[in-house]
């Protein structure tokens, strides 16, 4: 990164107060079709991220030239971006903070695997499926591995550079339930291969797929519901979305004026852990505010709003790093969330419903759900619990509720928790009582 030509164009203008970021990624992607490759990219870019304070306004610009003359028409498109903003910036840029947790990544594994390896790997997934028991078809096997280098600098004599790489391969599959066509998929993901087993991850697709098998409807009623914890991770993700200092200054967050009241039940406790070593390790957030492990909920009780610099500010706290800039906005987003999870598996979890449901699968919660109250309506797919069991798998079913009653409403978690692809770790749950429309 050529700072002498950067600091030379930021002279032209007099900018005196900025942040750089530069970025070099590298990807490796395919698809898997019958065997044979349908899709094939290997790509590599650099991207620079520039901000400023600059006649009173926060701009930002973005460029993919790094070359001397590409970084002259950065500092202008910061300029421009300036001389056409209507808002007056209610922060300056952060110098830094004291400290910045560091992790160190091995990445000998993915980085000596070559193309060849894992396109190997991609077909040795699809010929164990392939020999799974009611597979009819093996709709998709999709693999990418990143690679990622960031360098970041500041007026203020920052620097921060971190690496990253991380692999993940996609299998999907089709099947027939009568005239009915059913389909089954799941993701493995890491920073290495060492705990990957492509055969019993073929095995887990088989047997879920079959599990689908002569599903029904289920009669309509309140029953109580146990939620399968990628599920609940959904519903988790919106939650803390409620918790954006950015919506409850806007007045449109249900959880607005709730911080130290008791929300939900008292068997919720929500973690945020940016610095654990998974692949959603993060150091700082994007106004370089260096990242903390906190905890959002506690037993119920909300103990953090989401902060970057400009809503602390507002409500005269401290940020507690949540700034994401999008859109030449600094907005707010969490990190890595952990649920407390509570004791005994999944059985022992079901095991004092009489009749209930066990929902694995949603459909159209997005689109179903009202951000300003929490109610929400989905499609949904699952099993029957009977006396204590999971039994007979379930479709054509409507899973309605609210947000806040279901977190009110959670009795227990199991202790088998999975972290998903979006970076949150959940249990599965045990809801009192939801609303089930069926038949």
């Amino acid at each position: 990164m050529n700072l002498t030509s950067w600091k030379e164009a930021l002279k032209e203008y007099d900018i005196h107060e900025w942040q750089l970021s530069y970025n070099h990624s590298s990807t490796f992607s395919y698809r898997l079709y019958h065997g044979e490759l349908d899709k094939y990219t290997v790509s590599s870019s650099k991207r620079l991220s520039a901000q400023a304070f600059y006649q009173g306004h926060f701009v930002t610009a973005y460029s993919e030239d790094t070359s001397k003359e590409g970084l002259k028409s950065l500092v202008k498109a910061l300029v421009n971006a300036a001389s056409i903003s209507e808002t007056e910036a209610a922060v300056g840029l952060y110098p830094g903070s004291p400290h910045y947790k560091k992790r160190k990544v091995n990445l000998l594994s993915l980085e000596n695997m070559t193309s060849l390896d894992k396109i190997s790997l991609g077909k040795k997934v699809e010929s164990y499926l392939e020999k799974e028991e009611g597979v009819e078809d093996v709709m998709e096997i999709a693999f990418q591995n990143n690679f990622r280098e960031e360098e970041v600098y500041n007026s203020f004599g920052l620097k921060l550079k971190n690496k990253s790489g991380s692999w993940f391969l996609s299998a999907v599959v089709s099947g027939k339930d009568g005239e009915r066509s059913i389909d089954m998929g799941d993701v493995a993901y890491g920073e290495d291969f060492s705990s990957f087993d492509p055969q019993k991850f073929a095995a887990h697709i088989g047997e879920e797929l079959r599990k689908k098998k002569g599903a029904t409807s289920y009669p309509s009623g309140k029953y109580p519901v146990v939620i399968n914890r990628e599920i609940f991770a959904t519903f988790v993700n919106s939650y803390i979305n409620c918790l954006s200092s950015v919506r409850i200054q806007k007045h449109t967050s249900p959880l607005e004026g709730k911080k130290d009241q008791k929300v939900a039940s008292s068997r919720l406790t929500i973690e945020e852990r940016p610095l654990d070593k998974t692949i959603f390790f993060e150091s700082w957030d994007d106004e370089l505010v260096a990242k903390k492990n906190l905890t959002l909920v506690k037993n119920g009780v909300i103990k953090e709003y989401l902060y970057n610099r400009e809503t602390a500010k507002k409500d005269g706290v401290e940020t507690n790093a949540h700034g994401v800039i999008a859109g030449g906005k600094v907005d707010v987003a969490s990190s890595y969330l952990k649920v407390r999870p509570g004791k005994g598996s999944l059985s022992d979890l079901v095991k004092p419903i009489k009749q209930g449901v066990y929902i694995t699968d949603i459909a159209g919660y997005g689109t179903g759900l009202n951000a300003y109250n929490g109610d929400f309506s989905c499609q949904a797919q699952g099993f029957a619990i009977e006396n204590g069991e999971i039994t007979r798998p379930l479709t054509l079913i409507t899973l309605s509720g609210n947000l806040l009653s279901l977190m009110r409403d959670i009795k227990a978690f199991d202790s088998e928790s999975k972290e998903n692809l979006n970076g949150i770790c959940c249990p599965n749950v045990y809801i009192k009582k939801m609303s089930i429309g069926g038949e």
